[in-house]
């Protein structure tokens, strides 16, 4: 693996493995995982946009820009496929059963219903589980199947630790809650994910025990950024001039306690103008003018000090992964996947956005 694919080239080469793999399966049956493998963000969704297929090229390129056996033939680069596509399916097979338990009414979960999208996240769990058993009949470490399984299953369980933490959550009032749980609950939930994919993409280079370490704590970082990240994206809606808000998401409907909500609530609860136990943000049309101002004020400082929080630890993933692959460049796509992107706000008249920050301002609204 001595020459980085570019974009297009890796991802079809993935598309093609991919499609092969689903060719094993009942033809109903991959139907359904064909689609829930189409969606956008997907690695078979087309036409491709630029982020389609991270969860797979992250790992891949990774295990790229790590690899240590520069000579290394067609055996590695077998391998680096099927641990990217098995993140895919794993990484696929978690959005559908988050979508069910969040009771979100996509238009993959309008397709199939519930019950064949736990079908569909069922096969592609086990696809997952074959892409990495398949490892074995390439020349590689004996022991690399088992470390890749291990690193999954330990993955799969500090996500589903940190969803039983996001579920009991829903029953807490957001003023009881504070801004460290909702961090330790997203870095459980997309950290433990994020962190997997780094992590497998250095196994599968063959690299040091620390910098496998070092990988995952990548992943972590970057994980925790892109759930604050989504966190803020899913209220902004509500900062918009009446008439223009958008509708809500399942999450503030299921009165899920993100960090804006948890940051808004002690924000009003010092404040001492409104009882901070009687907060509920569904209900902000049914508000007095005064009460309501002070509701979105409150949320506009918790959405905007999330967003700086979200940026600090992406340049902490960047600091860790420089250190990382200082001996060589990083792909561009690296960075694309891994770094650069992030949610902006829309800029409009009179709205913050969330480079406007400095590094010290950032500070003071995030440990407020």
């Amino acid at each position: 693996m001595t020459d980085k694919m570019d974009l297009e080239a890796a991802r079809c080469l993935l598309c093609e493995r991919l499609l092969r793999y689903l060719g094993g399966l009942d033809p109903a049956l991959r139907e359904d995982v064909n689609a829930a493998l189409a969606m956008e963000g997907k690695l078979l969704h087309r036409p491709a946009l630029e982020l389609d297929g991270c969860w797979a090229l992250l790992p891949f390129y990774l295990a790229q820009d790590l690899c240590v056996a520069t000579e290394a033939g067609q055996g590695q680069l077998e391998a680096a496929c099927d641990v990217a596509l098995a993140m895919e399916c794993m990484v696929c097979a978690t959005d559908l059963l988050d979508d069910v338990m969040d009771e979100d009414t996509t238009p993959l979960i309008e397709q199939l219903g519930i019950a064949r999208a736990l079908n569909a996240a069922l096969a592609l769990i086990s696809l997952s589980q074959r892409m990495l058993l398949a490892l074995l009949d390439l020349d590689l470490p004996v022991t690399l199947p088992a470390r890749l399984m291990d690193a999954v299953q330990n993955a799969i369980l500090r996500a589903s630790a940190g969803q039983q933490q996001d579920l009991l959550a829903e029953r807490r009032l957001a003023v009881n809650l504070t801004w460290e749980e909702c961090l330790e609950i997203a870095s459980a939930k997309a950290g433990a994910l994020l962190s997997l994919a780094c992590q497998m993409g250095a196994l599968c280079a063959g690299v040091e025990e620390a910098r496998v370490e070092g990988c995952a704590e990548v992943g972590r970082l970057l994980g925790i950024a892109a759930q604050l990240e989504n966190d803020a994206h899913d209220l902004y809606g509500l900062l918009q001039p009446a008439g223009q808000r958008s509708s809500q998401k399942s999450d503030l409907a299921r009165g899920k306690k993100t960090l804006p909500i948890v940051l808004a609530a002690h924000a009003i609860q010092k404040l001492g103008v409104l009882d901070a136990r009687r907060l509920d943000f569904r209900q902000l049309e049914l508000l007095a003018d005064e009460e309501r101002e002070i509701y979105l004020s409150a949320l506009r400082e918790g959405v905007l000090a999330t967003w700086g929080m979200a940026l600090l630890y992406r340049e902490r993933a960047r600091e860790h992964l420089d250190v990382l692959i200082s001996e060589r460049p990083a792909s561009p796509a690296l960075y694309i996947f891994s770094i650069l992107k992030r949610i902006d706000m829309l800029s409009q008249p009179g709205r913050s956005h969330p480079d406007d920050y400095t590094e010290e301002s950032r500070k003071d609204q995030v440990f407020l």
